[in-house]
């Protein structure tokens, strides 16, 4: 559980961070492409919305150790408050900004369970590993980056973003090589089990 917590949870953070973080860049080419010009502004919708997925990884990630400690009356109390969270947010929100505010209620909800997920769990076993909302927290400046600045400063921007979790994720020593051996034990076929522990070797 121990190296769960402390491995496997921040690496799931990095990836989801990352790849948010992208899907982000090239959601308005995604839109326009998929939807048509009709659909084409719901991909700002989509990008609220995609920042509290991040939050949401880490949650299904902590649900099934709420079972482990047998406390999931606390888990069921987290759910109830993020329902609060969303239905108080969208009574305040979509009134003033309209279907913005529903998934700015959305996400803040994501954002919520997350923390309240970690604490006691992290808590139980004694494990300080919040520096994964340094990932999570990617789509969120990637977001920032893409609706604010030009559209070339926003793509370097991203890519710089980006570039610094890796440094920030090697600092922190958030990947090593052995972390990829779990591969192994879930019965992965050996070519991409070689793929993920170069790729683990890169980021370590």
């Amino acid at each position: 559980i121990e190296r769960f917590i402390e491995r496997i949870v921040p690496q799931m953070g990095f990836f989801s961070g990352v790849g948010l973080s992208i899907l982000i860049l090239i959601s308005e080419y995604l839109f326009g492409f998929t939807f048509g010009k009709e659909y084409f502004e719901s991909y700002k919708i989509f990008n609220i919305l995609l920042i509290g997925v991040g939050f949401q990884v880490i949650i299904a990630l902590y649900t099934t150790l709420f079972a482990v400690f047998d406390i999931i009356t606390l888990r069921t109390g987290i759910i109830i408050v993020m329902s609060l969270i969303c239905i108080a947010g969208d009574f305040i929100l979509v009134p003033m900004i309209g279907i913005s505010g529903a998934a700015i209620s959305t996400t803040l909800s994501f954002i919520f369970g997350a923390i309240g997920c970690m604490i006691p769990i992290n808590r139980i076993k004694n494990i300080k590993n919040f520096y994964i909302f340094v990932f999570t927290s990617l789509p969120f400046a990637a977001f920032l980056a893409i609706t604010y600045l030009p559209k070339l400063f926003g793509l370097l921007a991203v890519i710089l973003i980006v570039t610094m979790a890796f440094f920030f994720a090697k600092a922190k020593n958030t990947f090593s090589v052995k972390d990829a051996e779990i591969f192994n034990l879930i019965d992965t076929p050996r070519g991409l089990s070689n793929l993920f522990q170069k790729f683990y070797a890169l980021l370590s």
